[in-house]
């Protein structure tokens, strides 16, 4: 195998380089704050369902913390706040 001006050349016909390359594109990281409380001995957790017509009759498996991508440079922390009060248009306060 040799290399390129932009990594290692890819083996004719290797589908499992194409895939680990497009994985590697297509890598992201996310950010996201698990809200919960307890009420009467019982744990409740704050879920979001995401919209738009694609998951309108959706509701099974569709439940998530709110969440979202970090952006290039962005504190994790940061990016998960931000996420939080875009998705629920609220901001946080500290813990207790």
């Amino acid at each position: 195998m040799g290399v390129g001006i932009s990594g290692p050349k890819r083996p004719r016909g290797s589908k499992r380089w194409a895939y680990l390359c497009y994985a590697l594109r297509m890598a992201r990281v996310s950010a996201g704050l698990i809200m919960y409380g307890v009420r009467s001995g019982a744990l409740e957790v704050l879920l979001v369902h995401p919209g738009g017509p694609i998951w309108a009759n959706r509701d099974a498996a569709a439940w998530s913390i709110p969440k979202g991508e970090v952006r290039t440079g962005e504190d994790n922390l940061v990016a998960a706040k931000r996420e939080f009060e875009e998705e629920l248009g609220t901001g946080i306060s500290a813990a207790r």
